[in-house]
C-alpha cells in the first residue's frame, strides 16, 4: 500500500501515511501506548466538561490503522469546536507524539477533519485564518443532520409501538426471529427495505455474518422491549423480561424476497 507524507486531507491520501519519510514503522504495542495516552487525555477533558454525563461526548476508537492516525468518533457533535481541535492540536505538538495525527468525524469524507502537529485539514488544508469557521461550520452540520436523524427515529419507534404488545408475546413463544413491521425505503432512499425483527434471545444469534444468498444488510437501529410495550435504549442492562428488537435494513433485490439462514433454519420473507 502506497505511503503519503506531509498533511494530506482525506481527498488528498489514500493508503498509509507516515509525517516524512525518515520515520520508522510504527508497531502494534506503539499505538496502544499512545491510544491509551490519548484516551486518558480525553478522560480528564471529559470529567471538566460534565461529570455527571451518562456518555462521553467523543472517544478514540484505538483500531490499529498500520500508521501513525488516532481515530476519535462523537456521540455529541456540539463538542466538536475550534477549541476542542486545537487542543488536539497542542497534544500533537507534545515531543512524543509530533509524528501522529488525529482523524475527527464520521465517514464522510467531507466531513471530516484530520489534525496534525502544525496544520488542520478539512477536504483541503486550512489556512488558520479559516480554520475556526470551517470547524465551527462543520459542527452545525453534524448535530443538525444527528438530531434530524433522532427525529426519524422517533417517528419510526412511534409507528411500532401498538404493535409491541403483541409482538412481545409472539416472540416469547418462538425460537424463530419474528418479522412484525417491514418498511420500504423508509429513510427516503433508493432500493432498500427496512425489517423490525423481535427476538427472545439475544443479539448474537441476528449477525449478518453467515446469511445465505440475502443482499447486504445494515443493522440500523437496536432496543430493548419490555411486555408493556416500554422501549430501552441498548445501552442500559437489558432487563430480565426484556427482548431484543433489531432493525435490520437490506438492498432490495429484483424478487422483493430475500432468505437468511440461523441456526439450521432458512427463513424467507417476501415484502
Amino acid at each position: 500500500m502506497a505511503l503519503r507524507y506531509g498533511t494530506p486531507s482525506y481527498y488528498e491520501y489514500r493508503g498509509l501515511w507516515k509525517s516524512s519519510p525518515a520515520d520508522a514503522d510504527v508497531t502494534p504495542a506503539e499505538y496502544q501506548e499512545v491510544y491509551l495516552a490519548f484516551s486518558k487525555w480525553l478522560d480528564d477533558r471529559i470529567a471538566d466538561w460534565d461529570p455527571l454525563a451518562k456518555m462521553p461526548p467523543c472517544y478514540f476508537i484505538g483500531d490499529f490503522t498500520y500508521d501513525r492516525t488516532q481515530q476519535m468518533q462523537f456521540y455529541d457533535f456540539g463538542a466538536l469546536t475550534p477549541q476542542f481541535v486545537r487542543s488536539l492540536q497542542l497534544l500533537l505538538q507534545r515531543r512524543e507524539y509530533v509524528q501522529w495525527r488525529i482523524a475527527l468525524g464520521p465517514g464522510r469524507p467531507e466531513d471530516i477533519i484530520i489534525v496534525y502537529p502544525h496544520a488542520i485539514c478539512a477536504s483541503h488544508e486550512l489556512a488558520p485564518q479559516s480554520v475556526d469557521t470551517v470547524i465551527s461550520e462543520t459542527s452545525e452540520r453534524l448535530v443538525e443532520r444527528d438530531a434530524q436523524r433522532e427525529l426519524e427515529r422517533q417517528s419510526r419507534l412511534d409507528q411500532l409501538r401498538p404493535l409491541l404488545p403483541e409482538a412481545y408475546g409472539r416472540a416469547r413463544a418462538s425460537d424463530r426471529p419474528i418479522l412484525f413491521k417491514t418498511e420500504v425505503n423508509a429513510d427516503g432512499r433508493e432500493g432498500t427495505v427496512r425489517m423490525w425483527i423481535l427476538h427472545p434471545r439475544n443479539e448474537g444469534l441476528l449477525q449478518v455474518d453467515g446469511y445465505s444468498n440475502s443482499p447486504r444488510a445494515y443493522l440500523c437501529e437496536t432496543q430493548y422491549v419490555l411486555p408493556d410495550g416500554i422501549l430501552l435504549e441498548t445501552s442500559r442492562d437489558m432487563p430480565h423480561n426484556g427482548l431484543f428488537l433489531a432493525a435490520w435494513e437490506f438492498e432490495q433485490t429484483s424478487d422483493r424476497v430475500f432468505t437468511m439462514e440461523r441456526a439450521g433454519c432458512v427463513t424467507k420473507f417476501e415484502y
